[in-house]
């Protein structure tokens, strides 16, 4: 312990220990064993974690009046490989539709890599990108990128085509739930993607979409447009919604406190719950929507809408 000399030092050598009986210690000070006189003041400025409930049912566990719920995520995964197993352990995979972007995946990486059991798989990698077993990229110049969407396999499912020239990141599938036809669009923007050129793009998938018979269409991703800030021009927000769809997430979605994971509804009167689930493992936090899939009478102005309650803690 005499050797300890800079704060913290003596914490990450004990937390080295895995059982009390390989504990030994030589020359005990106490007052080795401190922290910086900083620490409470960079603790103050640490985001506050959201241990929130899980909003999704098993499958197997709903209720009579659950069985018509449709539960759909997104998450931007900064890396699908490199945090697979993070993924398996979050309450994401107990909803029905998981969107991912920035999956990162290439051809190299087979779609049995990054299975989820009980799940079909659709996914869009971007071309040109090479991927090592950690998930890692096998050039540092290798693009990102990268959508995946899975589908619970007790729905009846099938993917989209979209032809090239409309040149956009997404996986679109066609979901049938309870007797109604659902349209997922899984989508990713890239910070470089010019806003006009990509908002072009999107008014074709809108226009290729309105051949496509269903109920609902939900578009979800990575938009990179700021919601939540005055000096963002929220183009694309502006398009989608004069093409009939409404923006559902208020909160933000970052760790920098940017709302720029979107979920945008063609039919509002589906909707009974949506909101922003944090992680661990990405700069991103998760959201997500849960569908009524049946005929759900409109809610009259003075009808207020149901809260959710979130515990805030402080994690060290």
């Amino acid at each position: 312990m005499k050797k300890v000399f800079v704060s913290g030092m003596a914490y990450v050598a004990l937390s080295r220990v895995r059982s009390i009986a390989g504990l030994q210690i030589t020359d005990y000070k106490q007052g080795s064993i401190y922290c910086d006189e900083e620490l409470q003041g960079a603790i103050s400025d640490m985001k506050h974690f959201k241990f929130v409930s899980n909003p999704f049912t098993n499958v197997g566990d709903r209720s009579e009046n659950e069985v018509s719920k449709l539960n759909i995520v997104h998450h931007n995964t900064e890396g699908l490989v490199a945090h697979f197993k993070s993924l398996k352990s979050t309450c994401l995979v107990k909803a029905d539709i998981i969107c991912l972007t920035e999956t990162w995946l290439s051809e190299n990486v087979p779609s049995s890599q990054v299975q989820l059991e009980s799940f079909n798989m659709f996914r869009k990698d971007r071309p040109g990108r090479r991927v090592c077993e950690d998930g890692s990229s096998a050039t540092s110049n290798a693009p990102h990128g990268g959508v995946a969407v899975y589908v619970r396999d007790v729905y009846r499912c099938s993917e989209i085509p979209i032809p090239d020239d409309i040149g956009l990141e997404c996986v679109v599938t066609q979901v049938s739930a309870e007797g109604m036809d659902h349209i997922i669009v899984a989508i990713y923007r890239a910070p470089n993607v010019l806003k006009d050129l990509f908002i072009s793009s999107l008014e074709k998938l809108l226009q290729h979409l309105t051949a496509v018979e269903r109920n609902n269409t939900v578009i979800l991703g990575d938009f990179n447009e700021n919601l939540l800030s005055s000096e963002d021009n929220k183009k694309i927000q502006s398009c989608l919604m004069r093409n009939g769809y409404e923006q559902l997430i208020e909160a933000p979605t970052t760790m920098k406190g940017t709302l720029i994971d979107h979920v945008y509804m063609s039919a509002l009167s589906h909707v009974v719950n949506h909101g922003v689930i944090q992680t661990f493992y990405s700069y991103h936090d998760a959201v997500y929507c849960v569908l009524c899939c049946a005929q759900v009478p409109e809610q009259s102005e003075d009808e207020g809408s149901t809260l959710v309650v979130v515990k805030e803690y402080n994690v060290v």
